[in-house]
C-alpha cells in the first residue's frame, strides 16, 4: 500500500458500505485524494476555497471521467461530514455545492434501499411464518436470529448483528425495560468507546435471552452470510449480498413504521451515537462542601512567600512509588498565577493510584513518559482566571498543542488535557479541539433527567446555609439556564439583563444569545432561544429579574454589578459542577446541563410531531409537565404562531431545533448531545410504544409470558392482566387474537405492581407543592440573616409593610459587596456582637451621606471600633473623624489617641479637631460609602445595626 491515500480510501469505503451509501471507485477516490490532500488538514473544517480547488482539479480530467471524480468528491465530503464531523462551507456558493452533493448522496441512498422493497417484503413474510413455527417448536437458528434483529430491533448491518450474537452480556439488567448494548465497530483503540443502547421489545428480549442460553458457536460476518444463504435457498428466495441485508431491513422500517429517513440512518448505525458514560468512581467531596470558597485559599497562596522554590512537585510522587509512600507526599499549594504545578501533581497521582483505561497498574516508566511535560508547560503558565473562562483555557491549550512537534509528546499532552477536562477548575476545556480531524471528535456523553436536575436544585438550596441567599439564587438560575435554555457555561455568564424576557404566567423564557464585551458566542453568530420554565422554578426568574430591573441593562444577569467573569464562574458555576459530581458521578460537569437540555428539547419535539397523549409523556409529574403539549406549544409559539403542530412542516423541526442550539447541522447535535438511541423508537413509532394496544396470538402470548407451548395456564394469567377478560365468552377467549399492551405484559413478567408508582417513589418532591422550593430558598434568609448583604437582600425582595415598593436597590447592594468582603462574608460571632453592643446608637447623617457614631475617645472604644469597622464586612466605607475637645484641654494627647488607635495613616487627612466651650471631649466617626449608595440603603444599614444590638 505505497500510496498513503489508499489508507483513507479504505476507511471511506468501509464507512459508506456500513451505512448502505453508494461509493465511488477506489482508484478514483485515491487519485483525487493524491491531487487534493484534504486529509492532511489539521482542523476539522473545510473552507469554500478548498472545495473550489477540488472542482478545478476535476475540471482538468477528461470529460468522460468527470462524473466519476465528482462522485469521488461526494464520497469524501460525505465521509468527512458524517463520519468525522467536519464543518463544511456555509457561504452561499460553497454551501449550495455541498448541499447539492450531500443531497444527491442521500437520494442515491434512498433509491438503493427502495430497490430492496420487494425482496424485503418477501423475506419478512417468510420470517413471520418462521416466527409462528418457533412459537410452537421453540427452536432457534442463527439465521432466524439475524433476521429477527434486523426486523424487530433495528436495521443493523451484519457486522453489528454478529457482534450482538457473540455477546451474551448485551442485554442490560434494567427491569422492566432492559436495553440492548451494541458495541461500536471502531478501529481506533486509543479512544474509549461506550456502546450504544437500543430499546428491546419483550419478544426480541426473550429471543435473545433464549439464544444465548443455547451457548451457540461464535459467529463472524462471513459465517452469517453463509447461514443466511442456506436459509434463502431453503425457502426459495433469491440470493442477497452481504451489503444488501442492511438496506433490506432499512426499507422495511421505512415502509412498515413510516419512520423519517434521518432516523432510519440513526437506527442503522450505532456509531452515529455516543453511548452514555458509565463510571463507578465516587466523588470524595461532600454536598456540604459545594460552596466551599476557592477564592480564599487560592488567593493567599499566590503570595510569593508561600511559593516553593520548585513548584513542580510531581517528581516526588514517582520517587515515592518504590517505597509505597505516595499518599505521604504533600501536594503543592494552589497558585492563582499558575495552577499547572498543582494540576500536574494531581495528574501524576491519578496515574499512580488509578492506572490507565486498559491497565489498573502502570509501570513507573510509563507514568514518567505521560507526565514529563514540565518543559512544555513552563513557558505557558495557566492562571486561575484563564482556567475558568472557556475561551481563554481553550486558546491556552491550542497554543501549546500547535507548538509541540513530537507525536509522542502531543499524545501525552492530550492525556493531560483529558484529565483537565474532568477537573472543576478546568472543566471548560473542549477536548474535541485536540483530536485528529480524520476520526470523530471526542464527546463527554452524560445527561440528567428533569427529576435529577430537580435534585440538583434542592442540593444547592439545602447546602447553602453558610452562603448569602442571593449567592444561592445566582447558582439556581445558572443551573436552570444551562438545563432548560441549553446554554454553554460562557453564555450563562455573559447573558445580559437586556437579553432575557420572561412571562411568568406561561413560563416562556426568551433569550438573545449574542456577542458581548466579555466575549463572543462559539461560532460568532447570534441566536434566539425559546424555552418553557416549569412552574416550580418561575419564582426564581421573577425574583432575579425584579431585583435587577433598575440596574444597567448591559450588565450580566448572573452576579453582582461589576463582578468579574472569573469570579462569577468560580462562585456560581463551580458549586453546581461540584454538586453534579457528588450526586451523579465524577464525569459530570456544568456543560452536561446543556446536553440534558438538548435531549429534553428533542423529546419535546418528537412527542409534538408524534401527537403523543400527555399522560404518556414521562413517568413523573415534573417530567409530564415539561413534555406536555401545553409546554411545547408555548415554547414553539414563535414558530407556530397559533397554529396546530399538524399545520406546520414537520420536516423543519430539526432545523429549528438546531438554530436554538447553535448548530447548523442535525448531525452535530446528534453526535455531541443526543446520546444513545433507546429513547427514540417508543416515541416516533406507535408500534414500539409499550402502551400501544397490540394483537397477540395465543402461542405468542404463551412464549412472552414464560409458558410452555402446550400450556393451558394462559387464560388464568390473562384474567390478571386484562380487566374484563373473565367476562368474555369461551368463544371470545378462544379467538386467536388477544389485544393487550406490552406494558401490561411487562408488569406481569417482571412482577411489578405499578410501574409509574414505583418510579415516583424515587422523586419525593413530586408530591410537594410548586412553592416548596421557593419556601425552602427563602428559609435560607433566616439561617444566615446576620450578615449585612443578606439583611439588605431580604429588604429588597420582601415588600415594606405599607405595601410600597422597596426603596433599596440592587446597585447599592452590589456596591457594598464590591467594596466590602465580596464572597468572604462570615456570620457575626460573639466577639463581633459584644463590640456592636458597646456602641451608642449609630445613626444616618444625611448632610454628610454617611453613618455617624459618637463615642468616647478611649482605648476600649478603639478596640470595639476596630473589631467591627476594620472587619472586611465594613470595607465598603471609609472613615472620617471629628475630635471634639474642650477648649481648656490640650488636643495633643486625644489627637495622638485617634491616630494611634482609630485612624489609618491614609485617614490622617480626614481628622478634624473641633473646639467646644464646655463638656467632655468626644469622638464622632463618619462612615462614608466608597461607592454610590442611596441614603435609603444607609437607613437600612442603620436598621441592621439596631437588629444586631437588640
Amino acid at each position: 500500500m505505497s500510496n498513503p491515500a489508499l489508507i483513507h480510501v479504505i476507511d471511506i469505503q468501509d464507512y459508506l458500505s456500513k451505512t448502505a451509501q453508494p461509493c465511488a471507485d477506489t482508484q478514483v477516490i485515491a487519485e483525487l485524494l493524491t491531487k487534493w490532500p484534504v486529509m492532511q488538514q489539521q482542523t476539522r473544517s473545510l473552507k469554500e476555497k478548498e472545495i473550489k480547488k477540488a472542482q478545478r482539479i476535476i475540471a482538468t480530467v477528461p470529460t468522460g471521467k468527470r462524473i466519476h471524480f465528482t462522485r469521488a468528491l461526494q464520497s469524501i465530503l460525505y465521509y468527512l461530514r458524517y463520519a468525522c464531523q467536519w464543518q463544511l462551507p456555509e457561504s452561499q456558493d460553497g454551501s449550495e455545492l455541498v448541499k447539492s452533493l450531500l443531497t444527491d448522496a442521500d437520494h442515491e441512498w434512498f433509491e438503493s434501499i427502495a430497490n430492496e422493497a420487494g425482496l424485503s417484503h418477501c423475506v419478512f413474510s417468510r420470517y413471520q411464518i418462521d416466527l409462528d413455527i418457533f412459537y410452537e417448536q421453540r427452536e432457534l437458528s442463527t439465521a432466524f436470529m439475524v433476521i429477527m434483529i434486523g426486523f424487530e430491533i433495528a436495521p443493523l448491518s451484519l457486522d453489528d448483528i454478529s457482534t450482538i450474537l457473540n455477546d451474551p452480556q448485551s442485554i442490560t439488567n434494567e427491569p422492566p425495560y432492559p436495553r440492548l448494548r451494541v458495541k461500536h465497530q471502531c478501529k481506533n483503540t486509543d479512544i474509549t468507546h461506550f456502546p450504544t443502547h437500543y430499546s428491546l421489545s419483550l419478544l426480541s428480549q426473550n429471543l435473545l435471552r433464549d439464544y444465548y442460553a443455547q451457548q451457540p458457536k461464535s459467529t463472524t460476518t462471513a459465517s452469517l452470510v453463509k447461514e443466511l444463504k442456506h436459509w434463502l435457498d431453503t425457502n426459495g428466495i433469491q440470493h442477497i449480498a452481504k451489503t444488501q441485508w442492511s438496506r433490506l431491513f432499512q426499507i422495511y422500517w421505512y415502509n412498515q413504521y413510516e419512520i423519517n429517513p434521518i432516523f432510519i440512518k440513526d437506527l442503522a448505525q450505532p456509531e452515529r451515537h455516543v453511548g452514555l458514560i458509565t463510571d463507578d468512581n465516587v466523588c470524595k467531596q461532600k454536598l456540604a462542601d459545594i460552596y466551599k470558597n476557592n477564592q480564599d485559599t487560592t488567593l493567599v497562596t499566590s503570595l510569593s512567600t508561600r511559593r516553593p522554590k520548585n513548584p513542580w512537585q510531581h517528581g516526588k510522587l514517582l520517587r515515592a512509588v518504590d517505597i509505597n509512600e505516595v499518599n505521604e507526599i504533600e501536594p503543592p499549594p494552589w497558585d492563582t498565577d499558575n495552577i499547572l504545578p498543582r494540576l500536574m501533581f494531581d495528574f501524576t497521582k491519578d496515574w499512580i493510584i488509578n492506572g490507565g483505561p486498559k491497565k489498573a497498574a502502570l509501570k513507573k516508566g510509563t507514568i514518567r513518559t505521560y507526565t514529563s511535560l514540565t518543559k512544555i508547560l513552563t513557558p505557558f503558565p495557566l492562571t486561575l482566571t484563564d482556567a475558568l473562562i472557556e475561551e481563554s483555557i481553550n486558546e491556552w491549550a491550542q497554543v501549546i498543542f500547535v507548538s509541540i512537534k513530537s507525536d509522542a509528546v502531543k499524545k501525552a499532552f492530550y492525556k493531560f488535557l483529558a484529565f483537565l477536562s474532568w477537573q472543576e477548575k478546568t472543566e471548560a476545556l473542549d477536548l474535541s479541539n485536540f483530536s485528529t480531524p480524520i476520526i470523530p471528535p471526542s464527546v463527554s456523553a452524560a445527561r440528567l433527567s428533569v427529576d435529577e436536575c430537580d435534585s440538583l436544585i434542592n442540593a444547592l438550596i439545602d447546602n447553602g446555609a453558610t452562603k448569602p441567599t442571593l449567592h444561592i439564587l445566582f447558582c439556581i438560575v445558572a443551573t436552570l439556564l444551562g438545563f432548560y435554555a441549553m446554554l454553554r457555561r460562557g453564555e450563562v455568564l455573559r447573558l445580559r439583563i437586556k437579553d432575557i424576557q420572561f412571562k411568568s404566567e406561561t413560563g416562556l423564557l426568551t433569550l438573545n444569545i449574542t456577542n458581548t464585551r466579555e466575549g463572543k458566542t462559539k461560532n460568532g453568530s447570534s441566536r434566539m432561544v425559546y424555552t418553557t420554565i416549569p412552574t416550580r422554578y418561575r419564582y426564581f426568574f421573577n425574583t432575579l429579574l425584579n431585583i435587577k430591573k433598575h440596574s444597567n441593562q448591559d450588565l450580566p444577569l448572573i452576579g453582582h454589578d461589576l463582578e468579574t467573569l472569573s469570579s462569577r464562574a468560580i462562585s456560581y458555576l463551580v458549586p453546581v459542577s461540584r454538586a453534579l459530581r457528588i450526586l451523579f458521578g465524577i464525569h459530570f460537569n456544568f456543560h452536561h446541563l446543556r446536553h440534558s437540555g438538548v435531549h429534553i428539547f428533542m423529546l419535546q419535539i418528537l412527542h409534538c410531531v408524534s401527537y403523543t397523549p400527555d399522560n404518556l409523556r414521562g413517568q413523573t409529574p415534573l417530567e409530564q409537565e415539561v413534555l406536555s403539549e401545553k409546554s411545547v406549544v408555548v415554547r414553539l409559539d414563535y414558530w407556530f404562531k397559533g397554529r396546530e403542530a399538524i399545520e406546520v412542516n414537520s420536516a423543519a423541526f430539526l432545523d429549528n431545533m438546531g438554530k436554538q442550539i447553535g448548530h447548523i447541522f442535525y448531525a452535530t447535535t446528534r453526535w455531541s448531545y443526543l446520546h444513545d438511541i433507546d429513547w427514540l423508537l417508543p416515541i416516533i413509532s406507535k408500534y414500539h410504544n409499550p402502551h400501544t394496544h397490540k394483537q397477540f396470538s395465543h402461542s405468542a402470548l404463551r412464549y412472552l409470558m414464560g409458558l410452555s407451548a402446550s400450556s393451558n395456564d394462559l387464560s388464568r394469567l390473562l384474567s390478571h392482566i386484562i380487566p374484563d377478560y373473565d367476562q368474555q365468552t369461551l368463544a371470545e377467549k378462544r379467538c386467536q387474537s388477544i389485544t393487550v399492551t406490552e406494558h401490561a405484559l411487562r408488569v406481569h413478567v417482571f412482577q411489578i405492581d405499578n410501574l409509574s408508582q414505583a418510579a415516583q417513589k424515587e422523586h419525593i418532591t413530586d408530591t410537594l407543592s410548586n412553592t416548596y422550593l421557593e419556601e425552602k430558598w427563602l428559609g435560607t434568609l433566616e439561617k444566615s440573616q446576620l450578615t449585612l448583604t443578606n439583611f439588605l437582600f431580604d429588604k429588597l425582595i420582601n415588600p415594606v409593610p405599607n405595601g410600597e415598593e422597596a426603596i433599596i436597590n440592587f446597585e447599592s447592594i452590589s456596591a457594598i459587596w464590591e467594596c466590602g468582603c465580596r464572597h468572604r462574608s462570615q456570620p457575626i460571632n460573639n466577639k463581633y456582637l459584644t463590640a456592636y453592643k458597646s456602641f451608642p446608637n449609630i445613626t444616618v447623617c444625611k448632610h454628610k451621606h454617611a453613618l455617624r457614631l459618637n463615642i468616647a475617645c478611649t482605648t476600649k472604644g478603639a478596640s470595639a471600633f476596630n473589631t467591627v469597622f476594620r472587619h472586611t464586612e465594613w470595607a465598603w466605607v471609609r472613615c472620617e473623624f471629628e475630635l471634639h475637645i474642650n477648649r481648656k484641654v490640650d488636643s495633643k494627647r486625644p489627637l495622638e489617641m485617634v491616630k494611634k488607635h482609630y485612624a489609618k495613616k491614609s485617614e490622617y487627612k480626614h481628622i478634624n479637631v473641633l473646639r467646644q466651650q464646655k463638656g467632655p471631649s468626644s469622638l464622632t466617626i463618619y462612615l462614608k460609602p466608597k461607592s454610590k449608595i442611596s441614603i435609603h440603603t444607609l437607613e437600612y444599614v442603620e436598621q441592621f445595626i439596631k437588629l444586631i444590638k437588640h
